[in-house]
């Protein structure tokens, strides 16, 4: 354990070793715990099936039991994804049939059951939410969007699809905004909430804005590779039942996200190039 600040602590733990997140649990002794631990959504081949299972959803379960050891259990505000759906009905709505595409989806959605369940049958606390693709500063590059500013800032053309498939992107401070708000909600245990912008933006209209803000004149790279297999073309979430449960809405447009992401990643290529120059004296 290493002091991040005065106020926050840093644990790592391994969430697929059962005792090891009990042990974390019974030592700090939560009040809420907000659940992100997960294997990345990228890779959808099968040989990912049986980590999935491990650590994405044996990670939930352990954390599901280890709070059912405890006198108090804490809130658990759970976070899912929007890729639970699939290529089910558009907007996607809470109580509809969940159809997983990939291993991470499929691990998801089984999170998602085996929590409503431990909630109806032994009244664990917990909130799930499924946000949209989320996005904004500090995004890893695996995820479409950084991976498009890092391709155009560095002046090489990104493999695209054709890019008609929509994706309801949501800014990251929306989201953390509802999480936080969840985390206070204890009398909305059991309860899903979907977490995105309610609006659908083409991959290939994504990419040229993208272009557009880097000042990149080469190619955009639409259409330079195939479809992924399953590919989910249409993706939209219904939010109302958040707004009307905790007052909560998406408030940054994609066009006003873009452009704080694209302000974070002008700082960090100047960073990037002061420490490089630095390094050279």
């Amino acid at each position: 354990m290493q002091p991040a600040d005065d106020n926050n602590k840093t644990i790592a733990l391994d969430v697929s070793d059962a005792e090891q997140v009990l042990s974390v649990l019974k030592a700090v002794r939560p009040q809420i715990i907000f659940h992100l631990a997960a294997l990345p959504a990228g890779d959808r081949s099968a040989a990912r099936l049986p980590e999935q299972v491990r650590v994405t959803f044996g990670g939930t379960v352990n954390l599901a039991q280890a709070m059912l050891q405890l006198e108090q259990p804490p809130l658990l505000v759970h976070v899912g994804s929007s890729e639970e759906y699939g290529g089910g009905e558009i907007p996607f709505k809470e109580d509809q049939v969940l159809t997983p595409i990939s291993p991470y989806s499929a691990a998801k959605a089984s999170c998602s059951q085996f929590l409503i369940a431990a909630h109806q049958a032994f009244n664990l606390p917990v909130i799930i939410t499924r946000p949209s693709v989320v996005y904004g500063p500090g995004q890893a590059s695996g995820m479409v969007i950084p991976y498009l500013f890092n391709s155009y800032l560095s002046g090489k053309t990104p493999a695209l699809s054709p890019g008609e498939q929509t994706r309801d992107f949501v800014y990251i401070d929306d989201c953390i905004d509802a999480l936080a708000t969840l985390g206070l909600r204890p009398d909305l245990a059991g309860h899903i909430f979907n977490l995105g912008s309610s609006t659908e933006s083409k991959l290939k209209d994504i990419a040229e804005k993208i272009a557009a803000l880097c000042e990149y004149a080469g190619a955009t790279g639409i259409g330079a590779s195939d479809y992924r297999k399953a590919e989910v073309m249409r993706h939209k979430e219904c939010c109302l039942k958040a707004r009307d449960y905790f007052g909560w809405e998406a408030k940054v447009d994609i066009e006003s996200g873009l452009s704080k992401t694209f302000q974070w990643w002008q700082a960090e290529k100047a960073q990037a190039k002061v420490s490089s120059q630095a390094n050279v004296q």
